[in-house]
């Protein structure tokens, strides 16, 4: 499995407008064992891959000590926001995120060299306990405010085997419902879903991506603008074409994307970072920065990017696209959709509507479709809010008709 190099959408730091950058250096642990190399690895030099090896696993023990410490602190502070999670709970996530830390001094990262199933499922097991632990809001922000630790999370998006990549997105979805301000993961994740072709996973990355764009303006519009998500995503759906559930979170994903409500606080400005210096854990082929960008090396020479100037005309075409997308589903295959999952292609088209009215076209199937949506299910008193909902995009698209020249 080849995948792209890629950073995430990072919470700005006020210097520059830079991207705050994934991974802490450490020293201390014991050496990694050695990992031959692999076909398509950007640095073949098994010399130059131990030293990835020996910087992850340095920076995971120094992030494990690091942790032992605050818990120490933590527990002689009563009245904190820390000290009124449980002492079990904080242990819990403590020996989790110890585990976590431990894969990677133990240099095998739970199956990244080898191939090793067991450790693996082992690993997966782990960080899926962790994302329980890490929906707690104090637990969500300590795994957000600690680099070594989020870092060795991040690294696991990229894993060969799917039920770490799959556990791996979760715990960032878990942690970003209360921390997606400093977490610097979404153009990551966008990049792992555009390579993705494991529902199960896909379904938890575009979970994990949804919940760090909420409340988080300036990463909706990067992720709008600077990197073409609403592109990528209309490529996913396009590949998901028998995945039902894929494209239902799909569709409420780019809803919510293209919905203002949902910045009540913009917060600091968001820019995607590349990853930290020893590059991508699990060795996927390295990728340029997608156009639009800049990229300026930061005082650790990791190269920082931050997104170009947005093209309104760019957006309007992959509003157009998706519009198009939803409305050849609904048309040609709505009989086949269950009924949650037909209510929510016909909110994609509202909002997508409400976004960009000028770049959807009157489409006179979806209005036939949605009129008859409407009279099929109005009265009907479990359907009476779907009812008028296609009667409202209905009306829309007709006001969108009358506009449109001749």
């Amino acid at each position: 499995r080849a995948k792209l190099d890629d950073g995430g959408a990072a919470a700005s730091d006020g210097e520059s407008g830079l991207a705050v950058v994934l991974g802490e250096k450490g020293s201390g642990g014991p050496p990694p064992s050695p990992v031959p190399p692999g076909p398509g690895l950007p640095r073949p030099e098994q010399e130059e891959e131990e030293e990835v090896l020996a910087a992850r696993a340095a920076a995971a023990s120094a992030a494990a000590a690091a942790l032992a410490a605050e818990f120490a602190e933590t527990r002689r502070t009563p009245g904190s926001d820390a000290a009124r999670v449980s002492a079990e709970d904080h242990g819990k996530f403590r020996s989790l995120a110890q585990k976590v830390l431990g894969f990677e001094t133990a240099g095998g990262g739970g199956g990244g060299g080898g191939g090793d199933d067991g450790a693996a499922e082992e690993l997966a097991a782990v960080l899926e306990d962790l994302a329980d632990v890490v929906s707690e809001r104090v637990l969500g922000l300590k795994l957000a405010e600690r680099p070594g630790l989020l870092a060795a999370v991040a690294d696991r998006l990229d894993h060969p085997h799917w039920r770490v990549r799959k556990t791996s997105a979760l715990v960032v979805g878990s942690a970003a419902q209360n921390a997606a301000l400093k977490m610097n993961l979404a153009y990551r994740l966008l990049r792992a879903l555009e390579a993705e072709d494991v529902p199960q996973v896909s379904r938890e990355q575009i979970y994990a991506l949804s919940a760090l764009m909420r409340g988080n303006h300036a990463a909706r519009m990067f992720f709008l603008d600077a990197v073409r998500g609403l592109e990528i995503t209309a490529d996913v759906w396009r590949r998901n074409s028998e995945r039902g559930v894929v494209r239902k979170k799909l569709a409420v994903f780019v809803t919510d994307l293209l919905d203002a409500s949902m910045d009540p606080d913009a917060g600091p400005p968001a820019a995607p970072a590349e990853p930290s210096p020893a590059g991508p854990r699990f060795h996927r082929a390295a990728a340029p920065a997608p156009p639009g960008f800049f990229q300026s090396p930061d005082r650790d020479g990791v190269q920082a990017v931050g997104p170009g100037p947005s093209d309104p005309a760019l957006r309007d075409r992959d509003v157009a696209d998706w519009c198009a997308l939803l409305s050849r589903d609904l048309v040609s295959g709505g009989e086949h959709l269950d009924a949650d999952a037909r209510e929510k292609l016909v909110l994609g088209v509202r909002m997508l509507l409400r976004s960009s009215a000028a770049a959807c076209p009157a489409d006179p199937p979806l209005r036939d479709w949605l009129l008859s949506e409407h009279a099929r299910f109005a009265g009907d008193g479990d359907f009476e809010e779907y009812a008028a909902l296609a009667l409202e995009v209905a009306d829309a698209l007709a006001l969108r008709a009358a506009a449109s020249p001749p």
